[in-house]
């Protein structure tokens, strides 16, 4: 439920009790395409510990330790953590830095959503840095950005920083999507500090302590503050789950609390209420030209990090590398084709250490997309994201044509690679 404002829910039984039953599952489901999973250290703080907002007892940390090891065991590729998302923004570094290790033994990465990309930014790459360091894993920043205003043209500074590391020996990466606005859950908009009481708790706050709420939304004090960093009129509804708040997709709260006739702060609070949480939102607030300049660094590797809830998803999830292609590479000459093409294949295999993936090579698996580079184009928009890509001819998963002429074939010949 917690989640659903990103991924909707899922129709499919909740019939695994374990790592390797959940990859289990998604064989049984028979994809189009490959997946692999890393165990996230939100779900597995979560628990051991619940919601609550304290440093972990010595027990406590060892079972954590125990189910990260178990997943590795079962296939994980790494672990994940959304720093800015509770509970993993209860998690100090040290806890971090204890549950890279296990991971680490294992030639895991730790995919990472630093705790702040705004004001506070430099000090979170440094956190995740020091991750690096102590425990010796493998590092990807993903979608590396500069949010809010006051932040923009911060960019080389911050890669310098991973230069830095990189030279200290510290196997730190990037990645990024192409483009200026980012998606997220809704909820990060009420302070952390309400989520600790659980979601029936975080629901209870937001109608019976309204008041007190709406004044810590202002606040900017130990959080990344969507609202205040990037301005109400700059956050728009992209999913909800009722009907009959299907108007608001994509609306900024500025709008639906104008069409409302309340404070933008209580339409936020209202909706999160209406929709059990379930909300998603697009936030415009990074520059083109940072864009631009962390494409450009060596470091970068392409994702689209897909959300694919209600009418108004982010455009990311169906042509990010589309887009990338015809405005970074043809139009605008940010990177050379055949980097491009590298840093959307094998330079992501190269990091999770996908076997026989992102290369042509004889024995490798043949996944192979076939576009037209003079006229392959994303010709989705914000306003209307679900209008698939053009030239894109043909899709081959492990040797099977999965789109053929731009159109979904029907086949499923996708499959769960295992890191063991």
């Amino acid at each position: 439920m917690l989640l659903s404002g990103l991924a909707g829910k899922s129709t499919i039984p909740w019939t695994w009790n374990s790592f390797a039953e959940y990859l289990d599952a998604i064989d049984a489901a028979r994809p189009s395409v490959n997946a692999c999973s890393y165990v996230g250290l939100g779900t597995v703080r979560n628990y051991v510990m619940g919601m609550v907002n304290r440093p972990p007892e010595p027990a406590e940390l060892e079972d954590m330790r125990a189910l990260v090891a178990e997943a590795m065991e079962q296939g994980a590729r790494g672990i994940s953590a959304g720093l800015i998302y509770t509970p993993n923004k209860y998690q100090s570094t040290e806890e971090l830095v204890a549950l890279a290790r296990v991971a680490a033994a294992y030639d895991g990465i730790f995919d990472v959503h630093m705790r702040n990309e705004s004001d506070s930014m430099a000090e979170a790459l440094d956190e995740v840095i020091r991750i690096g360091r102590e425990s010796g894993i493998r590092v990807l920043v993903t979608h590396f950005k500069c949010r809010g205003k006051a932040n923009w043209g911060k960019a080389e500074a911050m890669l310098s920083k991973v230069d830095a590391a990189r030279a200290e020996g510290i196997d730190v990466t990037i990645a990024q999507y192409p483009y200026a606005a980012n998606s997220t859950l809704m909820h990060v908009l009420v302070p952390p500090w309400y989520h600790q009481r659980g979601m029936k708790g975080l629901l209870e706050a937001l109608e019976h302590e309204r008041e007190a709420v709406k004044r810590d939304m202002l606040s900017t004090e130990g959080w990344e503050n969507f609202s205040q960093v990037m301005g109400w009129e700059n956050i728009v509804v992209s999913s909800v789950e009722s009907r009959e708040n299907a108007w608001c997709e994509g609306l900024s709260l500025v709008e639906i609390a104008r069409r409302r006739n309340v404070d933008v702060r209580d339409a936020a609070c209202d909706l999160l209420l209406q929709e059990n949480l379930a909300v998603g939102l697009i936030g415009f607030g990074m520059s083109e030209k940072d864009v631009v300049t962390i494409m450009r660094h060596g470091a970068m590797c392409v994702i689209t990090d897909g959300l694919l809830s209600g009418s108004k998803p982010h455009p990311r999830a169906y042509a990010a590398y589309p887009r990338l292609l015809a405005r970074y590479v043809r139009e605008k000459n940010v990177l050379g084709l055949e980097e491009a093409v590298r840093r959307m294949s094998y330079a992501g295999a190269q990091r999770l250490r996908l076997p026989r993936k992102g290369l042509l090579l004889p024995g490798w698996d043949a996944d192979i997309v076939v576009f037209d580079e003079d006229k392959v184009c994303d010709r989705n928009s914000f306003e209307n994201p679900l209008i698939p890509p053009q030239g894109i001819d043909f899709v081959l998963v492990n040797g099977a044509l999965v789109v053929e002429a731009g159109r979904h074939t029907g086949a499923r010949p996708g499959r769960v690679i295992r890191g063991r």
